[in-house]
């Protein structure tokens, strides 16, 4: 994308509102499921890149949040720089309590908050057991030390030393590690969240987001410590991921031969594969994701010749079988074609949407059509051998898009294919497929001065884009 996009909006009052994908049904059937949890628990929503992942879960906040649940948003992305992710999942919670609890509950957390950043500061990746040598030792200086750590953290770092370097010689004389001390007084916390203002007990739900974009060690060691300091009764964490991509950040990190399944199987206790929308739903998705109704208005197109090319696209995808990322990747493309064109010129949507698909199916015969080489016939087979190629054909807007491909071919006159197709139009009693394709092709031989010059026009848009990554 050329800009980045804005989100999906969530209405506070009806979440799934703008649930353009039909993901509303998933919270009904994941939402009482965390809310019979008590134990720790780490529930994984799966989902390919581009699959919507994202506005799925800040619906669901929502959703949960409305009904009373506490609910927090952490987006592993964006604290990525953060040297250990404990610190920034620390400070994601101090946020949460500071924002969501009352005046009253915020007093009596402040007390167990202050703790745990104490006992987190002491078990920092960059830290030595003894609480940084009791003070560091000369072993690590306190510039290194402040690098790793937040600035609303890093100006307490002398008292933190102190305590912790205390507090860690206490702890081991009790027989307790710095670690059951955190869980310890975590569970506390969640337990005094979880009944806040409520005889009902509601767990605490973190969702973590855009955990496969960050660094491999990063989105790793972020799951190692929900794991192993955070699972604390009534805290459950939803992770928004794509979990093959989780996988080969714990291959790159403890190498090719990891048995990935069964590490990850003691990072999550459980996997939701969130649904594949269909492929119009997704179109029309991306379309008012990518903005594009804005862009075409400014070049004169109007919705019914974006619904016309959606539809056509769509039913294109449908027939090679795009995956959501091809989707994606075509509309990247779409965008750029368009956005590139004056805003003094229509812009030919069908043609545009045809040319994309097509480039991106069939790239070969693509090229060998708009370079001329070829009629549209070569096109037409590779179509026909798709999966879905024929079903299309035989649809009214597979019958549409024949018409569009035979009328632009550079390789034959477009006066003689006009005036064959009416002659096939004034010959044929009847409906027939061939009298159907024959009556788009003089349609559009009326639309347009030359059918095979906008063809060219919009290929030579679309191959531009190449030059994009």
């Amino acid at each position: 994308m050329l800009q980045k996009q804005p989100p999906v909006k969530v209405d506070e009052q009806d979440p799934f509102k703008n649930d353009v994908l039909d993901r509303k049904e998933c919270a009904e059937v994941l939402t009482p499921l965390i809310q019979s949890l008590s134990q720790p628990f780490v529930l994984c929503v799966h989902g390919t890149y581009g699959s919507g992942k994202t506005t799925f879960v800040q619906m669901w906040k929502q959703l949960l949040s409305n009904e009373g649940h506490p609910c927090m948003y952490f987006n592993a992305w964006e604290n990525d720089f953060v040297g250990d992710p404990l610190v920034a999942l620390l400070e994601e919670l101090e946020t949460f309590v500071s924002s969501e609890s009352s005046s009253d509950s915020n007093n009596a957390l402040k007390a167990p908050m202050e703790t745990l950043k104490r006992l987190g500061i002491g078990m920092l990746r960059r830290s030595t057991p003894l609480a940084i040598r009791l003070g560091t030792g000369g072993l690590l200086d306190f510039d290194t030390l402040q690098a790793v750590v937040p600035k609303s953290l890093s100006e307490k770092i002398p008292d933190l030393l102190a305590d912790t370097a205390k507090g860690h010689l206490d702890s081991t004389a009790q027989g307790k590690s710095v670690a059951e001390q955190f869980k310890e007084t975590l569970g506390e916390f969640v337990a005094q969240i979880a009944n806040d203002d409520d005889s009902k007990r509601k767990p605490v739900i973190c969702f973590i987001d855009e955990l496969d974009r960050c660094r491999p060690t990063f989105a790793i060691e972020l799951l190692e410590r929900v794991k192993h300091l955070f699972s604390v009764p009534d805290m459950v964490f939803v992770l928004a991921v794509d979990r093959n991509q989780l996988a080969q950040a714990a291959r790159s990190l403890y190498g090719t031969d990891l048995d990935t399944p069964g590490f990850l199987r003691r990072l999550i206790d459980l996997e939701f594969q969130l649904p594949d929308p269909s492929i119009e739903k997704y179109t029309h998705f991306l379309y008012e994701r990518f903005d594009l109704a804005a862009h075409l208005q400014d070049r004169g197109n109007h919705w019914d010749a974006a619904r016309s090319a959606l539809r056509l696209f769509s039913d294109l995808a449908e027939a090679f079988h795009f995956s959501l990322r091809d989707v994606e990747h075509c509309f990247t493309r779409l965008d750029v074609a368009i956005r590139t064109t004056p805003r003094n010129s229509e812009v030919c949507l069908d043609e545009l949407a045809i040319l994309v698909a097509l480039k991106h199916a069939v790239p070969d015969g693509y090229a060998e059509y708009v370079a001329g080489h070829t009629d549209a016939e070569p096109l037409l087979d590779r179509v026909r051998e798709a999966r879905q190629g024929q079903a299309f054909l035989d649809s009214r807007n597979g019958m549409f898009f024949e018409a569009i491909v035979r009328s632009g071919s550079k390789r034959q006159d477009t006066g003689q294919v006009c005036q064959r197709a009416q002659a096939v139009v004034d010959a044929t009693e009847g409906e027939t497929r061939e009298k159907e394709v024959a009556k788009f092709i003089v349609h559009l031989c009326q639309k347009m001065y030359s059918p095979d010059r906008v063809m060219s026009y919009c290929a030579g848009r679309v191959d531009f884009t190449k030059h994009f990554r």
